[in-house]
C-alpha cells in the first residue's frame, strides 16, 4: 500500500520522527542512511495523535500513527491503518509504505531495498527488530538470550534521568546503527554501561514481581500471572514478562 516514486529517496528531508523503541530506532537508522537525514526526533503514539510535534511534508515518520501530513510515512500497525480508514484516508495515497509486517524496520528495509543497495549490515538489525517487535520468541530461553539487538533493546528499558538523556542515548544508537553492524554497536562503551545498569535494575524488578504477583484461585493450572502494584504509591518501573522467569509454567502475565 503505497504511492511512491523512485525520486523519494533523492528528495531532501529535514528530520525523521520515529517511535521511541528498538523498532523505531532501527527504522530511523535505515531512513537516515538511505535519505541522508541527520535530525532525529523520538515520540510515542499519543504525541502524534495530539499533534504535539510539528511535522511537515519535509519530514519522515516511522512506526507511528499517520500525522496530519508528512513527506514519507512507514508503519506496520493494524490499529493505525484502521484509524486512517476512520479518517477516510487511503493508505495507498500516502507516500512511503504501510504493510502488516512483524516490524516497521522490515517495511522500511523492503521499501529502500527496492530503490537502492543498502549496506549488508542492516540485515541482522532488521531480523532482530522482527523478533523483538513481533515478540516471536520460540521459547523462554530464546527470549532471555542476549543477542546484539536484545542488548540494545534492554538499554532502552533502564530509567533515564530526563527526556533529553533518553533522546540523546537513542540518537547515538541510531547514528551507530546507520554506519556499522549491530554486533559492533552492542559492544560500544555507552551501550555496555547502560546494559550493566539494566542488569542491576532487573534484580530489583524481579523482587517487586515476586512480592506483588499471584494466581487467582480459579486458575488451577497457573497459566496467568497477576501482578498487583496497587500497594505502591509510585508505580515501579517493570518489565512484566520477567514474571515468566519466576513462573515458567505460566502462559501470560496480567498487570
Amino acid at each position: 500500500m503505497e504511492r511512491a516514486s523512485l525520486t523519494d529517496s533523492t528528495r531532501s528531508y529535514e528530520k525523521i520522527v520515529t517511535h521511541n523503541d528498538f523498532d523505531g530506532i532501527v527504522s530511523a537508522a535505515l531512513c537516515a542512511r538511505a535519505l541522508g537525514v541527520g535530525k532525529i526526533l523520538f515520540a510515542g503514539p499519543l504525541t502524534i495523535l495530539r499533534s504535539q510535534i510539528t511535522i511537515t511534508e519535509k519530514d519522515v515518520v516511522c512506526d507511528l500513527p499517520y500525522p496530519l501530513q508528512c513527506g514519507l510515512w512507514f508503519d506496520h500497525h493494524e490499529g493505525n491503518r484502521q484509524e486512517l480508514e476512520y479518517r477516510k484516508i487511503d493508505p495507498a495515497s500516502i507516500p512511503g509504505r504501510f504493510d502488516l509486517k512483524l516490524s516497521c524496520s522490515r517495511v522500511v528495509f523492503d521499501y529502500f531495498s527496492e530503490r537502492m543497495e543498502l549496506p549488508p549490515h542492516f540485515t541482522q538489525a532488521v531480523d532482530e527488530a522482527d523478533i523483538i517487535d513481533g515478540f516471536t520468541y520460540s521459547s523462554l530461553e530464546e527470549w532471555r538470550r542476549e543477542t546484539p539487538g536484545k542488548m540494545i533493546d534492554l538499554t532502552l528499558k533502564v530509567h533515564f534521568s530526563s527526556a533529553e538523556e533518553q533522546a540523546s542515548h537513542m540518537r547515538n544508537v541510531v547514528r551507530e546503527l546507520r554506519d556499522r553492524p549491530i554486533e559492533e554497536v552492542s559492544q560500544l562503551d555507552f551501550v555496555q554501561r547502560r546494559l550493566k545498569q539494566y542488569r542491576e535494575e532487573e534484580g530489583r524488578m524481579l523482587k517487586v514481581i515476586r512480592d506483588s504477583s499471584y494466581f487467582i484461585e480459579q486458575d488451577e493450572k497457573r497459566e496467568i500471572v497477576v501482578i498487583d502494584l496497587t500497594s505502591y504509591q509510585r508505580r515501579p518501573l517493570l518489565i512484566k514478562n520477567l514474571a515468566l522467569l519466576i513462573y515458567p509454567e505460566a502462559l501470560s502475565v496480567l498487570e
